[in-house]
């Protein structure tokens, strides 16, 4: 019985990145171009592998666009964006239920972690294990992020399915030998019958 590995956003939970920008534009001189460029840039790669710590980030904010958050803030406005996805939460529960070992693999900072944790603690419960990249010091769709997720759990990849929205990830999972889903909601039904056999 193959290792579900489910990415985080917008498979469990959406995330509306829009929103998250448009609260940082009115909290502080950037625009939401700007915080939307922000959200998208080796910045937050650094500091959702750990390389660059949550200060670090912070007084970067502070500094550049008079941004007054602190890390209590931040995970307060994530979490204010999620909601949960459906599909992903049944499918999820449904492999649980069945015996299949269910894991979480997200590209995530600590802010974003604890965002989740305020409002929707029970995606992040009853997993074999969770794997966050800002722990794991990796960042998908590097193939080495799923070799040590394999490592982990003692199991060769080809155990493991990878469930997960971004197309470059799933790639990225294939390619070190899982396979692989790409969780939009053309796939979800297709998705849930292939899972029955798995």
């Amino acid at each position: 019985m193959k290792t579900a590995i489910f990415d985080v956003g917008n498979v469990l939970i959406d995330f509306d990145l829009s929103a998250l920008c448009r609260m940082i534009s009115e909290d502080s001189s950037a625009s939401e171009s700007q915080a939307l460029a922000e959200m998208q840039s080796e910045r937050l790669i650094q500091l959702e592998t750990g390389h660059l710590s949550a200060q670090d980030y912070i007084h970067y904010f502070r500094k550049t666009y008079g941004l007054t958050w602190n890390a209590e803030t931040w995970a307060k406005k994530y979490s204010l964006t999620f909601k949960l996805n459906a599909q992903g939460n049944s499918l999820r529960k449904k492999m649980i239920a069945r015996g299949n070992a269910v894991c979480l693999l997200s590209n995530i900072s600590e802010f974003s972690e604890e965002g989740v944790r305020r409002v929707f603690p029970e995606v992040l419960e009853n997993n074999t294990a969770n794997f966050y990249s800002y722990e794991l010091g990796l960042h998908k769709p590097s193939r080495a992020i799923y070799q040590k997720v394999a490592d982990r759990l003692h199991i060769e990849c080809s155990s493991c399915v990878m469930i997960d929205d971004r197309i470059e990830n799933v790639e990225g999972a294939v390619a070190a030998g899982m396979t692989g889903f790409h969780f939009i909601p053309e796939n979800y039904q297709t998705i849930m019958e292939s899972l029955d056999f798995v």
